[in-house]
């Protein structure tokens, strides 16, 4: 019962009421699997929303190291430990956490209702933003396209996505991708914003192109390799 108020005090963001019905937990070993994970959740919640990302970081290590149940029930919480760690920009220590959610989705062991499709979406989502900023941009473009191909057709919002894949072929001067993977967004309800992002980016590297053609032309009125008389 303290697990449930404590939530849903959080969720009223009465942090205090919060810490109080945490606090009444005395025997956290007699709470089943899943409230001892809500209980973690909600304390990790708490200490970030008063900025304590060490507390946070904290109850959800501590609730993984001592787990002795399903490893696959951990999917949430291990995205949130990455997620903190983005937030400190610890790349690498995100990464370890958020790759064990993807490893758990494509488990075949793993029982399917465990690990909730959304979990999973930001899983990798977050996987492929880190790998970016990471400059693994082979990594992130793999993350990418699974999303989109795992989740392009049950109404999660992809176009953001898309833009980003396209935005690395861009970056690698692989024009030709980028063009095929944005000329998708015009056709998406959500996706007009992104065309018009990626449009202008296409329109001023056809302009770059072609004024380095021109700026590399001898002008016919004048001489190879002499000066025009």
């Amino acid at each position: 019962l303290n697990v449930r108020l404590a939530k849903i005090s959080f969720q009223m963001d009465d942090l205090k009421k919060a810490g109080e019905y945490l606090n009444a937990i005395k025997n956290v070993d007699q709470l089943s699997d899943t409230e001892k994970i809500e209980r973690s959740i909600v304390l990790s919640s708490v200490a970030e929303k008063e900025e304590r990302l060490d507390v946070a970081i904290w109850a959800l290590q501590d609730l993984t190291e001592h787990w002795s149940g399903k490893p696959s029930l951990l999917v949430e919480p291990w995205l949130r430990l990455a997620r903190i760690y983005n937030q400190q920009k610890k790349y690498d220590k995100a990464l370890t956490w958020v790759q064990k959610v993807v490893n758990a989705a494509q488990d075949t062991k793993t029982d399917p209702e465990i690990v909730k499709q959304n979990v999973v979406r930001d899983a990798l989502e977050l996987a492929g933003n880190l790998y970016l900023n990471s400059g693994h941009p082979e990594e992130a473009i793999s993350a990418y396209k699974l999303l989109i191909e795992k989740y392009s057709s049950d109404g999660f919002p992809i176009s953001s996505i898309k833009y980003k894949l396209g935005k690395i072929y861009f970056d690698q001067n692989n024009i030709k991708a980028a063009s095929k993977i944005w000329s998708q967004l015009k056709s998406e309800s959500e996706g007009v914003l992104w065309a018009n992002i990626a449009d202008e980016q296409l329109a001023q590297a056809q302009w770059g192109e072609k004024y380095k053609q021109y700026v590399g032309r001898e002008p016919a009125s004048q001489p190879a390799g002499g000066k025009k008389k």
